[in-house]
This record gives C-alpha cells, structure tokens and sequence, in this order.
C-alpha cells in the first residue's frame, strides 16, 4: 500500500524471482531502484525518507542473474524460449526511460510547490500526469501525480479544478486496486477535506463515511486507520456544531487507539486531545477537566512532570476547573504551570 516503501519491492522482486517469474522479478527490482532514487529528491512535509542505497545493487544483481539463467536455457535446447523471454523482457524494461522523465519533472514540481510557486508547479505536475498516462496501468506515478496536482489547485484557491482531480484520482485506484480497497480512502479522504471546507457537509459527509466503511471492513474497528476516518467525521460534525454526535465518533477513536497502544500511551492523545477539545467547544468542563486531567498524565509519562509539554493541557484543565468553581485547584495546577515556564526560561 506504500507506494514509497521500495524495500517491499525488493522483496516481492525475490520471491517472484523464486517462482520463475523473472519479467515480473525484474520489473519489480527496477521500480525498488527507481523508487530509492525518488527518495533523494525534495521532499514534501510527512514523506517517508529512506537512508539505504541498495536498491540499484539489486537490480543490477538480479539482471546478471537473468543473463545466467537465459545462457542456461539455450543450453538445455530452450533457444527460443530464452528469446522470447529475453524479448518480453526487454519490452517491458523500455518504460524506465519514460520513468526517469517522471521522476525529474516530479523534483522540478515538488521544489516549486516548496518555493509557493504554484503556477510553474501545476504545469510540472500536468507534465508528470502526461508522462505517467504512457506507462502501463497501475502506475503509482499517476495516482501520486494528480494528488498532488489537486494541491496545487487548492493552494492557488481553484477547488473546481481541485476537486475533478481528486474525483480523476479516485477513478483510477478504483480501477486499479477495486471499489472496496483500502487505497480508496486517500483520495475520498482528500474530497471530503475539500468538500468540508467549503462547507458542502453533506458530499463531505459522504465521503468520510465511505472511507469510514471501508476501513472498517478491511482493518476492523480497533485500528489505526478507522480511528482516523472516525476522527474526520468527528471533526466535521463539530464544525456544524453537532457536538453530540461528533462526541460519538472521536471518543470511538480513543477506544481504537486504547486498544490498539495502551490506555496510557502516547498514540491515544490524537483523538483524547481532540475530545478534550470538543467538550471546551460544546462548554462541558464537566467533561473537559477529567479529559484534560488524563492528557497530562500521559504527557508526563512521555515527558516527565516538568516538561513545557504539559502546559496546554495544565492550562486548559484549570480553564475548566475555574468554570466548575473549583477555584483553589485551578490556582494549584497554575502555579504548577508558573513554576513550569520559570524552569524552561533558566533551562533556555
């Protein structure tokens, strides 16, 4: 599922190899090599960034193989097989030139992007869709290409062209990996993101409920990336103010990553601090001081009980300790806060 994670490649690429199939070996090794060389370009903010470099050894490696492996068929009398084969093969490694041209006008895209130089990005992108649309089906290239391009578009304020890019999006992993796949819910996730802000609920509702289902099905209801899809829902019904029912959705997803971490772990704060959140905005500091409470002890696991982390958390639990007329404690976690501030200042 990640298009980045060239040393799944790899490995696919052995055990095809294994099995005899040594087009899909190779092909499979060549991409590894190209994906790793990708990850040496300028990197948008959360890509994965990988150290090795073994990649392009491997490739190599796996095509002297072949080489020795198509000698060995002409030397049992299998002549025209290793023709055939070597021909297949050929054909098919004649892509990579088209690759490379990707590869490059993707740096060019994405250091434009970074620079905020979105006119001259959004024709590198195109020019990216264009080249991809030459390689065979399926290509990460394209889907990659045109989420970005959809970027693009939202960050210069086009959401219609935005929007029918993330919908050409969708179209092509549906095709490519089916309706009902995991990789589906990138794509309805960024619509429903789009649809949201620009206050369309009901399509962002229907969106983020399909990726919901979706993940649900696939990885059940204790995990990482239901939570997330219960949180966006979350976050949409709190905007509408609908606190209730986004109270539902977000304290699932604390259940999920309970589950999934530990009740004290630091994976549970994402959805609790949103909770905590929440009863702030829907003015429940019955709700809010225990929920905040319990952030800051996880904080202090994390941190230890000193740490300027634990400021917003310290001071919005005495914001609801106040709230509640429990003057005296929201006084005591203040000067905890105080004392807090006092340390880092002389630690700076």
């Amino acid at each position: 599922m990640n298009s980045k994670n060239f040393q799944a490649k790899t490995k696919l690429g052995a055990a095809l190899e294994k099995k005899g199939d040594w087009a899909g070996a190779i092909e499979q090794y060549r991409r590894a090599a190209l994906t790793e060389a990708d990850s040496n370009r300028v990197h948008l903010p959360g890509e994965y960034v990988s150290q090795s470099t073994n990649s392009q050894k491997e490739y190599k490696s796996v095509q002297a193989r072949f080489e020795e492996h198509l000698v060995a068929l002409a030397g049992s009398g299998r002549s025209t097989e290793a023709a055939e084969l070597k021909k297949h093969v050929e054909a098919m490694e004649a892509s990579p030139a088209v690759e490379e041209k990707v590869q490059l006008a993707m740096q060019n895209a994405d250091q434009a992007f970074k620079e905020s130089r979105f006119d001259e990005a959004e024709q590198f992108y195109k020019m990216v869709v264009a080249l991809a649309e030459q390689l065979p089906p399926g290509n990460e290239n394209l889907i990659e290409a045109l989420g970005r391009l959809a970027k693009t578009y939202g960050a210069r304020q086009n959401y219609k062209d935005a929007e029918n890019i993330l919908h050409r999006q969708l179209t092509v992993v549906e095709k490519t990996f089916g309706a009902e796949s995991p990789r589906v819910t990138d794509p309805l996730a960024s619509l429903g993101g789009l649809a949201a802000w620009l206050k369309e609920y009901v399509a962002a509702e229907n969106y983020f409920s399909r990726a919901l289902a979706i993940n649900e099905k696939s990885f059940g209801e204790n995990s990482f990336r239901t939570s997330e899809s219960l949180r966006m829902l979350a976050g949409l019904y709190e905007n509408q103010k609908n606190y209730e029912k986004a109270e539902s959705y977000v304290v699932r997803a604390v259940k999920a990553n309970e589950v999934m971490a530990g009740p004290d772990d630091y994976e549970v704060l994402i959805p609790l601090w949103g909770l905590c959140d929440l009863y702030d905005r829907w003015d429940k500091p019955e709700k809010s001081q225990p929920c905040w409470h319990r952030s800051t002890g996880i904080l202090e696991k994390q941190y230890g009980e000193q740490s300027s982390n634990l400021l917003p958390a310290l001071t919005n639990e005495a914001q609801a300790l106040r709230h509640l007329g429990r003057i005296n404690e929201a006084a005591q976690l203040e000067k905890r806060s105080a004392a807090i501030r006092e340390l880092a200042a002389k630690t700076n």
